[in-house]
């Protein structure tokens, strides 16, 4: 957008009652149109307001970790939905095996609601109990959780299992045994009067539960590869992040930030004489290759812009003027400490001082927005009021400012003799490691002034870690969340699939002792398995497709509909799901027809 200002304000109001946020919102921008009328100073431009935002506290204080947590929760409703099936398949499997003692007790005057009451009971206990199990581990889950979490997520301090967690986790144990336990008891007690006691062990035997096995075993297949399919596109993401360019090299590059009294650095030339005086004698310590300074460096803090005006095109600071996203003051010594590459015209060097005419170095991005035709250098910018026009004296490559997010960052960089800071960063390329270089520098600023903080001592390396760590966390928790989604869904298709061949455990005798292999008899086995798998795999990447939108926000360098990730979760799916069917039917194909055949 174009500005005249430099700056992005920020208000805190309370709203008065009966106001919501879309009034306030309302009332923002008619505001901001009422200022831009009252304006004879300058013209801010039609657009101006426009973009004026109301954000309630809580939205704010959560920032961008609003969209991950959002995921992770949906991601946990996801698992639960598939322990759910995964148990209410198990119980139907057990409520079959069951069907001669649920007719024994029938025939002994036992009602169908007292049948179902006690399998209801059965699942509640075993639901509590998992229940509580879980408030354990969560317990000691939680302190490992806080360890783990990146800095970026807020409150982290404050996550805790209190009286509520414990409350809400009572309340799901409580319906999730009855969402489990509910119909399988009453569809195990149903057909139980009419079927009395014969034909318990044949091959009819769980026929009228075979449909609601195969819905409920699809559901956990397809929702294990929706969570597979989720996970795969942010360990991508991750991945390509990893990878990303930041534009500068991190390597043995150690930054440390110190602050001036404002009150006793408040003009600019005592400013720039203390920073002369950290470099002049850094650049002289034993260990060190190279040293620069920089009020922000890149990924570590904010760093702002503000509107310039550009020869020959924006002129008038009277009318908007674009805005430069970034802009640094650095020393000379900066780019090469940092390893950004000088594409075209010098570096900043000695003669840049205060007294000497102003000048600037652009990115490539800035450079190709002003002057695509020609060459950057030679050409001038100038502040957003009549002062003298400075001259671009290089180019540099694109820096990754403020993420890794792959987005083109316009960058104006100055000579930190010409526009110092009270606040700034210190950059050096030094083999001493982080403790050494931070007792270098609190030794050097004690001296020079003892009420001069030092703060923020860290390796670069570390600095880019931090910022993709809300990414890597968020990779890998839900990589550890489609792992057990696997497992639950395995181990259903499993107890699915065995119960099934011991059912058929007559049927197939029969069928090896009228000739049939154990090859046939195998791939007659799983067939049930691949149709299962095959759907649930169909059925989740459908889902998939829908659900993957929600994590736009979160990825980088990978779209959410990635061909690779979308083929390899299903196979993967595919994959479990025949080896679930394979070991049990395996087993039954190592019996011998005769035994088969005596078996009740």
């Amino acid at each position: 957008g174009n500005y005249w200002g430099s700056y992005k304000y920020r208000f805190v109001a309370r709203l008065r009652a009966g106001i919501d946020v879309a009034s306030a919102q309302s009332d923002v921008r008619v505001a901001a149109r009422r200022i831009r009328v009252m304006n004879t100073v300058w013209d801010q431009g039609e657009k101006y307001g426009v973009d004026a935002k109301v954000t309630p506290l809580q939205a704010q204080l959560a920032g961008d970790a609003r969209t991950t947590m959002l995921v992770l929760l949906g991601v946990v409703l996801a698992l639960l939905m598939i322990a759910c099936a995964n148990v209410a398949n198990l119980v139907l499997v057990r409520s079959t095996e069951r069907e001669r003692e649920f007719a024994v007790r029938t025939a002994l005057g036992c009602s169908r609601t007292r049948l179902a009451r006690q399998l209801i009971t059965e699942n509640l206990i075993l639901a509590l109990m998992g229940g509580v199990s879980a408030l354990i581990l969560a317990t000691a889950g939680v302190r490992l959780l806080g360890a783990a979490l990146p800095p970026q997520i807020p409150r982290t301090a404050a996550i805790e299992v209190d009286g509520r967690v414990m409350l809400f986790t009572t309340v799901l144990a409580l319906l999730t045994g009855l969402a489990v336990g509910l119909i399988p008891s009453i569809r195990a007690a149903r057909p139980i009067r009419a079927r009395g006691l014969t034909d318990l062990r044949g091959a009819s035997r769980g026929v009228n539960h075979a449909r609601s096995a195969n819905v409920l075993t699809i559901v956990q297949l397809a929702l294990a590869v929706i969570l597979v399919t989720a996970s795969g596109l942010l360990l991508r993401s991750f991945d390509a992040i990893r990878q990303a360019n930041t534009g500068f090299s991190a390597e043995q590059v150690i930054v440390a930030r110190i602050t001036l009294p404002s009150g006793l650095y408040k003009e600019e030339a005592r400013q720039s004489a203390f920073a002369r005086n950290v470099l002049s004698q850094l650049e002289q310590a034993n260990g060190i290759a190279s040293v620069g300074i920089v009020d922000r460096p890149p990924l570590r803090a904010p760093v702002y812009g503000r509107a310039m005006r550009v020869q020959g095109q924006f002129e008038d600071f009277r009318n908007t003027l674009p805005l430069i996203e970034h802009s640094q003051s650095v020393s000379p010594n900066y780019f090469g400490t940092m390893g950004i590459r000088i594409k075209s015209g010098r570096a900043f060097d000695g003669t840049d001082r205060d007294s000497a005419p102003p000048v600037a170095i652009v990115s490539a991005s800035l450079a190709k927005r002003f002057w695509p035709n020609t060459e950057a250098v030679g050409h001038h910018l100038g502040m957003p009021y009549a002062s003298p026009w400075i001259t671009v004296v290089g180019v540099v490559a694109e820096v990754q400012q403020d993420s890794l997010n792959g987005k083109t960052e316009e960058t104006v960089y100055f000579p930190f003799a010409q526009r110092p800071t009270a606040d700034f960063t210190v950059v050096a390329k030094t083999s001493i490691g982080v403790k050494g270089f931070s007792n270098q520098v609190n030794q050097l600023v004690k001296g020079l002034d003892p009420m001069a903080p030092v703060s923020g001592v860290s390796a670069m390396n570390d600095v880019v870690a931090t910022s993709f760590a809300r990414a890597r966390f968020t990779a890998f928790l839900l990589s550890g969340f489609a792992l057990l989604a696997l497992l639950i869904s395995a181990v259903g298709v499993y107890g699915v699939v065995s119960s099934t061949v011991t059912q058929r455990t007559r049927e197939m005798g029969v069928r090896m002792a009228l000739g049939a292999t154990p090859l046939q008899v195998l791939g007659h086995l799983m067939s049930r398995g691949v149709t299962l798998a095959g759907a649930g795999a169909f059925a989740g990447v459908v889902g998939a497709l829908f659900a993957s939108r929600w994590l736009t926000s979160l990825l980088y360098g990978v779209t959410s509909t990635d061909a690779i990730t979308f083929v390899s979760a299903p196979l993967i799916l595919t994959t479990v799901g025949l080896l679930a069917t394979w070991l049990p039917a395996r087993r039954l194909i190592q019996h011998s027809a005769s035994i088969s055949l005596r078996e009740d």
